[in-house]
């Protein structure tokens, strides 16, 4: 009777396991892959740049970067964004996760990078990220975008992370500088 009963306990415990086992393989192979093993999608290794926000601004830093040898990894939190499927067509590969989330930067291999560049649209989530990425890797170089200027010089003054780009200082500038070439052509 003892072994008609660990034998049922066996066959039941088989057959879970085979069906979370198909389950996990399925949902797995099924869902969209950003990055590759190989190939020009592969995630790199090391010595490359942790770009933490794949919006306009991500991806044509990302461009920019491939264009001059540098090697990305994109970190993007919506895996419907627009420039992930941009991404995705220009071979960049691209992480979907948090880039505030420890786990993920260490998953991503954010002790191995060459930097870490929070690019969002939300200037406390770029703070976040660098908190973190300061926290898990303090010899990494880190780049900030921070589009306030108050935020910009408080993070600066506080915490000293690294870099900070104040993004709407450095469009007004670029800007200037076009007008002014226009009115000099004229």
């Amino acid at each position: 009777a003892w072994f008609k009963a660990i034998s049922a306990a066996d066959t039941l415990a088989a057959l879970l396991l085979v069906a979370v086992f198909t389950a996990a393989l399925v949902r797995r192979l099924s869902r969209p892959r950003l990055t590759a093993l190989v190939g020009r999608r592969a995630a790199p290794a090391r010595h490359h740049v942790l770009l933490v926000g794949f919006g306009q601004v991500g991806f044509r830093l990302a461009q920019e970067l491939r264009r001059r040898g540098v090697a990305v990894l994109g970190v993007e939190q919506d895996l419907e964004a627009p420039c992930v499927r941009l991404a995705r067509a220009a071979g960049i590969p691209v992480a979907i996760g948090r880039g505030d989330d420890r786990e993920t930067l260490e998953r991503l291999g954010i002790r191995r990078c060459a930097a870490v560049a929070a690019v969002t649209s939300t200037d406390l989530v770029n703070v976040a990220v660098g908190l973190a990425a300061s926290d898990l890797a303090p010899g990494v170089p880190l780049v900030l975008r921070l589009g306030d200027g108050e935020v910009a010089a408080e993070t600066d003054s506080l915490l000293h992370l690294g870099s900070i780009c104040d993004a709407h200082k450095i469009a007004s500038e670029t800007l200037v500088q076009g007008l002014r070439a226009l009115i000099a052509d004229e």
